[in-house]
């Protein structure tokens, strides 16, 4: 089924384009789901990534500053806990953060 969810995989909102990049809600990593189509959708908690004038996004991958420790969502890993404990998280940025406990802050 092509919308069944598969997996998770992590999305950082960013400001300022490509090379000046900068996070827009202070590294929060949140989580999309992942089908067969791609990532539709608004991301777990609820933020509609698509809709006009929001911030840019990074699926699996985003803004990474050495050594920087990385928050899950308390949305995103409210709703992962509930609805889809056994799915696998993806990404570069900040999937450790949702490999712990809803709360925890790991550095990518």
């Amino acid at each position: 089924m092509a919308d069944e969810v598969v997996g998770l995989v992590t999305l950082q909102f960013h400001s300022g384009g490509l090379l000046q990049s900068k996070p827009v809600d202070n590294y929060k990593v949140h989580l999309v789901r992942s089908t067969a189509r791609g990532t539709p959708g608004p991301t777990l908690c609820g933020i509609d990534r698509f809709a006009p004038g929001s911030a840019g996004w990074s699926v699996g991958g985003g803004v990474t500053p050495a050594g920087h420790v990385f928050e899950a969502c308390p949305g995103c890993a409210l709703v992962r806990d509930k609805q889809f404990p056994s799915l696998p998280v993806s990404g570069t940025v900040g999937a450790y953060a949702y490999q712990r406990s809803s709360q925890a802050e790991v550095g990518s």
